[in-house]
């Protein structure tokens, strides 16, 4: 069973795929994929096909994800 996430203002998280969050980060779905554990509340469940194990996302998780990156980048522009 999925963790049940809660996002910052204590309302319901929203749970994205991996094309989902590409889309949102402006990476593509393999960046997505390779680096899915730096994703704060990603988690691999057995949804897929065939019982494959697929990535999902948490929206609060890949916020804060791409304010870190902005952050991150801010930092390298001034030092």
């Amino acid at each position: 069973m999925a963790p049940k996430a809660i996002a910052a203002a204590g309302q319901p998280d929203q749970v994205l795929n991996a094309r989902e969050v590409a889309a949102r980060t402006g990476m593509g779905k393999d960046y997505v994929y390779a680096h899915a554990r730096e994703f704060p509340g990603s988690w691999r469940t057995d949804e897929g096909k065939g019982k494959k194990r697929i990535w999902r996302f948490s929206e609060a998780g890949v916020e804060a994800w791409k304010r870190g990156k902005r952050s991150e980048e801010g930092e390298g522009k001034n030092g």
